[in-house]
């Protein structure tokens, strides 16, 4: 049963650290884009801006992590730790052997965080009755979504919660799904022997992976990764939106 688990101590260390850096920056970009009308909500065109950096700094971090993981998975050694992982990595390749398969993490998170965080304000704005539509104007920005759901954590703790939820994880769903080629790319970049590289540069693995088995190479496992996104980015999210609105209610 414990391989099951082979390699996941890595993205347990790290994944609360990736996304504290990702929302942290988030939060920062768009204090530095707020509109100079108060009144005035953050554009859609905004939001992509800001989640477009966020995202390129946080795939320093997640590329690493998950090279070290995959290479944990892949190795056929009983007894592989990061340990030896990062002796395996400097000692074949050097320091750039840390960022293998970093230009395709970049192009996988950007697109697949963009596409999270615009459906989910998107949704939470206007369709799923999270907030209605003149209330979400009347507030200021760039928290006019988190500002409304103040009014509401003061009359209903949890009623919310749900919906967040639904909608982190619908958001997430779509967002993996659409992303999957790139994370094929990744996988098979990170998974390449390092001992001897088969995999030259990003365009030669792309080209590998078509002759393979076409197009269709390109969606492998993107099921179960929009599967599996649906609770863990959820639960994100939610968490995430009601933290942040409990934290500015009681500044406030």
């Amino acid at each position: 049963v414990k391989g099951l688990y082979k390699g996941m101590g890595v993205p347990l260390i790290t994944v609360g650290f990736q996304n504290s850096l990702f929302f942290g920056f988030y939060e920062t970009f768009q204090r530095q884009f707020q509109p100079k009308q108060e009144n005035e909500s953050l554009k859609y065109s905004t939001i992509l801006k800001c989640t477009t950096l966020s995202a390129m700094v946080q795939s320093v971090p997640a590329s690493i992590s998950e090279l070290f993981k995959i290479q944990m998975q892949t190795n056929r050694k009983k007894k592989v730790n990061i340990s030896w992982v990062n002796s395996l990595i400097y000692k074949n390749i050097g320091i750039k052997g840390y960022f293998l398969g970093f230009s395709s993490t970049v192009l996988r998170e950007v697109p697949a965080l963009s596409i999270y965080l615009l459906f989910y304000e998107y949704f939470t704005r206007f369709k799923f009755s999270l907030i209605n539509k003149d209330d979400y104007n009347k507030h200021q920005t760039p928290y006019s979504f988190l500002n409304v759901q103040i009014n509401h954590q003061k009359n209903n703790h949890h009623a919310r919660f749900i919906q967040l939820f639904l909608v982190g994880g619908i958001s997430g769903s779509l967002s993996w799904f659409f992303t999957a080629p790139f994370d094929v790319i990744k996988s098979r970049l990170q998974s390449d022997n390092l001992q001897n590289l088969k995999y030259k540069n990003i365009f030669y693995c792309i080209k590998c992976i078509y002759q393979e088995g076409g197009v269709k190479s390109f969606m492998k496992g993107g099921g179960m990764s929009a599967l599996r996104a649906f609770p863990v980015n959820g639960v994100t999210l939610s968490v995430y939106t009601t933290l942040l609105c409990w934290n500015k209610y009681l500044i406030d």
